[in-house]
């Protein structure tokens, strides 16, 4: 398959119009249409306001960032947010088990998290979230159910109840 490359002003005058009177929003690079055809994920558009490259992926609104800046924006967000994400981790493998009762407090839930990064800043060590009564063994994912423990003293528990 050809190389794919960015649109150039003399593609821009040879269009016949077919991809809009200029490629702002809401048009498409010719690229990308091609990518799609073929059934390829990423394209050759703009250049990257942050880092100049020019690799797109195809399923996405070109907003201005490539791949990469895109990527490292999302892993950026998740290293700020991480009581979050294990929240949401939790709560989602909770609910594939489907042992989250109607009356539990995410909000609640997303502090204990908060509470175990916190105790790992102050002390050193690492503190994971542990489920009083284990989720294999009938316990369920509630506020009332998780507590901050330490990484060792959680994995030493494994799924008993102590």
């Amino acid at each position: 398959m050809d190389t794919l490359r960015p649109i150039t002003a003399e593609d821009k005058k040879t269009r016949n119009g077919l991809f809009g009177d200029n490629l702002g929003a809401g048009t498409k690079d010719k690229s990308k249409i091609l990518a799609e055809e073929d059934g390829d994920h990423t394209y050759n558009g703009r250049e990257c306001p942050v880092c100049d490259c020019t690799e797109r992926i195809v399923g996405t609104v070109n907003d201005g960032g490539c791949i990469n800046c895109k990527r490292k924006s999302q892993a950026d967000y998740k290293k700020r947010t991480p009581a979050k994400h294990a929240a949401q981790n939790a709560k989602r493998r909770a609910q594939k088990l489907d042992q989250t009762p109607p009356d539990t407090d995410f909000k609640k839930i997303e502090e204990i998290y908060e509470e175990a990064r916190r105790l790992q800043e102050e002390t050193g060590e690492p503190h994971h979230v542990d489920h009083i009564i284990p989720i294999s063994k009938g316990g369920l994912h509630h506020q009332d159910n998780l507590e901050p423990l330490t990484a060792e003293a959680n994995l030493r528990k494994g799924a008993k109840i102590i």
